[in-house]
């Protein structure tokens, strides 16, 4: 839309990053944007307005029609959205891992379909830095998936697989499985690891018959790798890749799902300068032990955006490498249950102590062993506590044993998942899980026994984009429209709908998942991080954070979601991305 004469464009910042003016927008139909704010405790249509207006500050000043607009103020200006095109709240990714992201993206190997393409990949990425990639130098690269590849025996890939290239031999190389739970390394790498111990506390290192190394590290086996830290510069090339993709996809905060204290300490950087786009609510990690660095702060940074109030735990490891603690072995490889990360006393001690602490707990658990001793232990640590103050999560909830579903939802944890996941996995899970895979990615189930999800992405495990997010959870199908139940989605009756409304009544508040509009990626990814009075829903006080579409996501075909645009995210009214 063209600048009026003597009026910069509504939402651009002056040179202390307030607006230059306040501004209205509106759609052309009368209910073109979705405020998913909550009225009253009973099922009811999503309340759906035609304008909104932002005043200088960046927030929202009212919500209505154009003629209460005009009411309001005569003289506005106001700016009609292309035909067809609607309003959100911005969208919260509920789980992400940022740096990891923009890192991921220098060597990439997702979609690799045989160790043989993974092997050209890494030999092209040398080839095409010859200057910048010595004998010596670390060479890193993510996203392989065995479970994917053609023709593959099973179990993991060795060292010898890139020693037999002439242009990978010798070289430092070390290549993350897609979950990054799995580290795939080169001989060289191995070389440099030294002498290692026979076991790895919360990991493993697999070895041949002979019982030497094959070059794979799982977990904290990982720890054993002297792989050199990240130098800031790197770090802010990773971050600035990472929120320009986030931006571009109408993302207007995330949960950053495992800041260790140097990135806590980057992330502050990035607000003191005000260069963080969106907003972020960190989980300070710790490889080994109690969290001992940052204390929790609210609000931080030039624009107020910065937030670290959680820490992260990892209970167990994951799926796709066997890793995911299970009561019984898995039914593919009789010979692992899994494993936990974090040693189970080291659980029983810290998550009390964590909630003690008045931090909220955020709890890694894939496999249904992990799940149920970790409901354990919130069960007694819980009493007496005030759930809502505290609002713990389980990040994954990826396999339960059905008893456990009900048990965390009358808990009043809230299940932290990725829809993507059960898209991802269903080529494997049931080969993999047997029966049990009829009590794993139960979002639906979950939501029948009154518990409360939020949505995300794990990015760069899975596309950040909220769009194939919401995709997966309505369909259960692939981009191409396909699963191993068919066209109507793997387990049909565990989607999300688009139509949905749930009260709960163990929880002290109203819940509104998936509340006919996308809520899970809206007001409870807000609730989700104590920022529920301030973003997640389109009313009046509220920061003016939204995302324009050009076309209603809410009613256009299910494989539609996928070619959806976004043609505006906003943050605190400015625009960061696109125009309107």
């Amino acid at each position: 839309m063209s600048t009026l004469p003597g009026v910069s464009r509504p939402g651009m910042p002056s040179n202390d990053g307030t607006l230059n003016h306040g501004y209205s927008i509106c759609t052309r139909s009368r209910d073109g944007i979705y405020t998913v704010e909550k009225r009253g405790d009973k099922e009811e249509q999503p309340h759906r307005s035609q304008c909104l207006m932002v005043d200088q500050a960046g927030l929202i000043t009212h919500v209505g029609s154009i003629d209460s607009v005009k009411a309001l103020n005569p003289a506005t200006r106001i700016r009609f959205l292309p035909p067809k095109a609607v309003v959100l709240p911005g969208l919260v990714d509920s789980h992400v891992h940022l740096l990891e992201y923009g890192w991921s993206r220098s060597l990439n190997l997702e979609g690799t379909r045989n160790v043989a393409q993974v092997v050209e990949r890494v030999r092209n990425y040398i080839l095409s830095r010859p200057s910048s990639v010595g004998q010596e130098e670390w060479i890193e690269g993510v996203g392989w998936d065995q479970n994917l590849w053609e023709d593959w025996s099973g179990g993991f890939p060795t060292h010898d697989i890139l020693d037999a290239d002439p242009i990978l031999r010798g070289k430092p190389i070390i290549l993350f499985r897609v979950d990054l739970h799995a580290m795939w390394l080169s001989g060289r790498a191995l070389e440099l690891c030294g002498e290692l111990p026979e076991k790895a506390e919360g990991g493993e290192i697999i070895r041949d018959s002979d019982g030497k190394p094959t070059g794979v590290f799982l977990d904290n086996a990982q720890l054993l790798v002297p792989r050199p830290d990240w130098s800031e510069s790197q770090m802010r090339e990773f971050f600035e890749r990472g929120t320009k993709d986030l931006l571009k996809w109408g993302v207007t905060a995330v949960h950053d799902a495992m800041s260790r204290d140097s990135a806590v300490k980057f992330y502050q950087k990035m607000a003191d300068e005000g260069i963080l786009p969106l907003r972020m609510h960190l989980m300070g990690y710790m490889d080994v032990g109690y969290w001992n660095g940052t204390e929790a702060f609210h609000h931080y940074g030039v624009h107020r955006r910065l937030n670290l109030r959680s820490v992260k735990m990892v209970a167990d490891g994951a799926i796709g490498s066997w890793g995911a603690a299970m009561y019984e072995p898995y039914s593919d490889n009789p010979s692992t249950s899994g494993f936990f990360v974090v040693s189970e006393q080291d659980l029983k001690d810290y998550i009390p102590k964590y909630l003690k602490d008045r931090w909220q707990v955020n709890v890694h658990c894939i496999g249904d062993r992990a799940n149920g001793e970790v409901l354990d232990i919130f069960e007694n640590a819980l009493k007496g506590r005030d759930i809502q103050a505290l609002r713990p999560r389980i990040e994954h909830a990826q396999i339960l044993r059905p008893q456990d579903i009900g048990r965390m939802a009358s808990l009043g944890l809230i299940a932290s998942v990725q829809p993507k996941h059960a898209t991802s996995d269903m080529v494997y899970a049931d080969a993999r899980l047997g029966e049990r895979v009829k009590s794993s990615y139960a979002y639906q189930s979950f939501l029948r026994a009154g518990g409360r999800i939020t949505l995300g992405s794990d990015m760069p495990v899975e596309s950040g984009n909220p769009l194939v997010t919401f995709h997966a959870a309505v369909t259960r199908v692939d981009a191409n429209g396909g699963s191993p139940q068919g066209p109507g989605g793997w387990y049909p009756e565990e989607k999300l709908t688009r139509m949905q409304s749930l009260k709960g009544n163990k929880m002290p508040v109203h819940i509104t998942l998936m509340l006919k509009t996308p809520t899970g990626m809206t007001i409870d990814a807000a609730y989700a991080s104590f920022s529920e009075h301030e973003v997640g829903s389109l009313e009046a006080g509220k920061r003016a954070d939204f995302v324009v579409l050009d076309r209603d996501i809410m009613s256009v075909d299910g494989q539609e979601i996928l070619k959806i645009k976004v043609l505006a995210t906003v943050v605190d009214g400015v625009i960061q991305f696109g125009s309107f």
